[in-house]
């Protein structure tokens, strides 16, 4: 799938647009949730939807059927939707969440065939640096 990569506003990595209806939110899709490319296009993901498809946070708010540009570059700052809509402590790592859209700091329970997957590491109560490496299959 072809996509474009350019420097994001803020200018600490890069972000993702994905041409056609699969790049566009099929639903709102708010700044800074956690984000899955899907046949149905751009949708929040958390590990137990859309989990395996995760490609970042998004830049900015997207309204359905537009397009969403997505924060993907590892080494990206970010700053994600927590779960629980608290501070993050840094220095720790930071999972998917069960919410869609959200990340955590604890990581999701230990359930046969669920997704655990770490997004990165907080570096501030409201931000983290993605890396998007650490993808571990519980």
């Amino acid at each position: 799938m072809p996509i474009g990569r350019l420097n994001n506003a803020i200018g600490t990595g890069a972000y993702v647009t994905v041409p056609g209806a699969s790049g566009q939110a099929s639903g709102p899709v708010a700044t800074g949730e956690a984000v899955a490319i899907t046949d149905v296009g751009i949708v929040p993901c958390s590990v137990t939807q859309y989990g395996a498809s995760f490609v970042g946070f998004s830049l900015a708010d997207a309204a359905t059927g537009k397009p969403v540009a997505v924060t993907s570059m590892r080494g990206s700052i970010v700053e994600p939707l927590t779960e629980d809509g608290g501070p993050m402590t840094p220095n720790l790592p930071v999972f998917l969440s069960m919410t869609p859209g959200r990340v955590s700091q604890a990581p999701p329970p230990v359930t046969t065939g669920l997704m655990v997957l770490k997004v990165g590491v907080a570096i501030s109560p409201t931000q983290m640096v993605l890396l998007t490496d650490f993808r571990v299959l519980r």
